[in-house]
């Protein structure tokens, strides 16, 4: 029922804009899915056919023409932009804009976090946090002090003070779930250098292993 109902959105976007993003998801994903895994080909050719250069083109139409699907559309773009084509400049793009329009949305905040620290825009990044700090919820607080401790490792290489941070981190994130696993992984994949840098390699698996079973995205344990 769903496929059905894509379909007829596909071919009613010139008439209404908003379909614009639900054919763009549907043209890019169904081609980069089944690329990242290839074992689902054979069921992807029961369904039509898609084209990433299409979906891309149809997401950012609806970023500049849609009025109630256009925020759902930026946060896509940046998701694909850093998950898909590896190009994490362009996410940066999307995800600033999303910022800049929701500062006080503690989900956008953190994805542009994430996205900053990545890129070593450590200064940029610490004048965000420090607002992000003086949010009183323990959500805003597990973000806090997980990209702190990111921070403390790779800018200040202060190895004590952020292995604690991401110990702290991750306690605080098993009470919000696979809401929270892009921030465990990020974690996992701290202690995981940390633990290499201090000469533990056994355990620099185990956080290394443990940081690729809660998020797919390669730059978290390319980051050296």
């Amino acid at each position: 029922n769903l496929y059905r109902r894509t379909m007829q959105g596909k071919d009613m976007k010139e008439k209404f804009n908003e379909f614009y993003f639900s054919s763009g998801l549907y043209s890019y994903y169904i081609e980069a899915y089944v690329e990242l895994h290839p074992i689902y080909k054979p069921v992807a050719v029961l369904f039509r056919k898609g084209d990433k250069e299409i979906g891309l083109e149809e997401l950012q139409r609806a970023i500049d023409s849609t009025t109630y699907i256009q925020v759902e559309a930026l946060l896509f773009m940046s998701l694909l932009q850093l998950n898909y084509e590896k190009e994490m400049d362009q996410a940066l793009e999307y995800a600033a804009v999303l910022y800049n329009n929701y500062p006080k949305n503690t989900y956008y905040i953190g994805h542009y976090l994430m996205i900053l620290l990545y890129q070593d825009e450590f200064e940029l990044a610490q004048v965000i946090l420090e607002g992000l700090g003086q949010k009183e919820d323990k959500y805003s607080h597990m973000i806090y002090t997980i990209m702190q401790g990111f921070i403390i490792e790779n800018n200040l290489n202060n190895l004590t003070d952020a292995k604690s941070n991401y110990l702290d981190g991750i306690e605080i994130a098993e009470e919000f779930g696979p809401f929270a696993d892009i921030y465990k992984a990020i974690a996992y994949a701290g202690l995981s250098r940390i633990s290499l840098k201090t000469k533990n390699k056994k355990l620099s698996k185990k956080h290394r292993r443990k940081s690729k079973s809660l998020s797919n995205y390669e730059f978290i344990l390319d980051y050296e």
